[in-house]
């Protein structure tokens, strides 16, 4: 390695650790190895630090232009792209410049967050860093979490917005059934179908059932992380025809074939009452007419 690239390491450690920095708390800069750690600042302790920049011996950094990168800032960020749908920040969103800094090989970058900002039942595994590339949407970075630090890293290569992201509740559809396909009018179908919580935190989903367009039911459902739950729904149709199911936008479809059995009961038995009263009638009429002499 020239020492060209070297005399650029120590520039920027350097300047870091001596320009004041507009974020909370403070940021420590190590140079680390294989077999060696990621050094704190003598005058920082572990509670103290909130972002760790981490640069190897070997690494090259340049500005946009391709020149020797001489400094380094970092700011707190307070007017960020919106988060992705469905997910949000955890802490801080930190803007480390220059923009378009580049890194080869890439710089580890540890990020601090509180305990406090994560939602119940949040599992700090599932957090993870983001960073903001030139059209304004956040791209995930593969990390690892430290749970006892608190602490969320990945390698980056290039410096602009950063942030620890959260994962929150987010569910899956799957299973959707509709047994039997075909009944007799007056037995029961059942519409089933399986919810699966695959984000990073508990939560609560809500199942609507719909038959030909109109809300029946409806029934939530909470789910841990990772958990799966089948939840179904009885219909019952007493007139015969095709009707669709819609769960939660899954559709299908049954048939109910026949008439009515009880309907059909009740109109033989309302003739044979009818026959009994008619043959009572003319049955008393008969024997109430005089004999002729």
């Amino acid at each position: 390695m020239s020492s060209r690239i070297i005399g650029t390491i120590l520039s920027v450690l350097v300047i870091l650790a001596l320009v004041p920095v507009a974020v909370p708390g403070k940021v420590a800069v190590a140079q680390s190895s294989t077999e060696q750690g990621f050094e704190i600042q003598p005058n920082m302790t572990e509670e103290d630090v909130v972002l760790v920049i981490a640069l190897s011996r070997e690494i090259m950094a340049l500005d946009k232009d391709g020149d020797e990168l001489e400094s380094i800032t970092i700011s707190k960020e307070d007017n960020p792209p919106q988060p992705p749908e469905g997910r949000y920040f955890v802490g801080t969103v930190y803007n480390m410049a220059p923009d378009g800094a580049v890194f080869a090989p890439p710089l580890s970058l540890s990020v601090a967050y509180d305990e406090a900002d994560l939602p119940q039942g949040m599992v700090e595994d599932e957090l993870y860093l983001a960073y903001c590339d030139d059209k304004g949407q956040w791209v995930d970075l593969t990390s690892e979490v430290d749970n006892d630090a608190n602490r969320v890293t990945a390698d980056v290569n290039h410096f602009t917005l950063f942030a620890i992201m959260a994962r929150p509740a987010s569910f899956t559809l799957s299973e959707f059934s509709v047994v039997p396909h075909i009944v007799q009018v007056g037995e029961p179908v059942t519409a089933g179908i399986t919810v699966s919580n695959i984000g990073g935190c508990e939560g609560s989903y809500t199942l609507v059932l719909k038959v030909n367009d109109v809300i029946e039911d409806s029934k939530e459902v909470a789910l841990a992380i990772g958990e799966s739950q089948e939840v179904s729904f009885e219909v019952i149709r007493e007139s015969a025809g095709d009707y669709s199911v819609d769960i939660n936008g899954r559709t299908a479809s049954f048939v109910v074939k026949g008439t009515n059995r009880g309907l059909i009961g009740g109109i033989v038995g309302g003739i044979v009452v009818v026959g009994l009263l008619v043959y009572f009638f003319v049955f008393r009429k008969r024997r109430a007419r005089p004999t002729a002499e």
